[in-house]
């Protein structure tokens, strides 16, 4: 992946781009529109960015395994929103 590449934050239930949703006091959250979940946008990207380097370290872990070292995969749940 190129370092200009964009993707989207999907709901990771519904499988759907989210929508960027700034309230009034200019609070940014991000929102589902099939099922209607919202969070705060910054809380959302953290936790997608998160669950993106896991996947990467478990992938790039999972050839390892030696009788003195065993890798096993993120126990973590999914998190609500992730990158598509």
């Amino acid at each position: 992946m190129s370092s200009d590449e964009t993707r989207p934050i999907l709901c990771s239930t519904c499988n759907v781009p989210a929508e960027a949703v700034v309230k009034a006091d200019t609070t940014r959250r991000i929102r589902c529109p099939g099922c209607g979940y919202e969070d705060d946008f910054h809380e959302a990207v953290k936790a997608a960015l998160g669950y993106q380097a896991r996947q990467i370290l478990d992938a790039a872990l999972s050839g390892l395994s030696s009788s003195s070292i065993s890798v096993k995969g993120s126990s973590e749940p999914k998190p609500r929103f992730i990158f598509g």
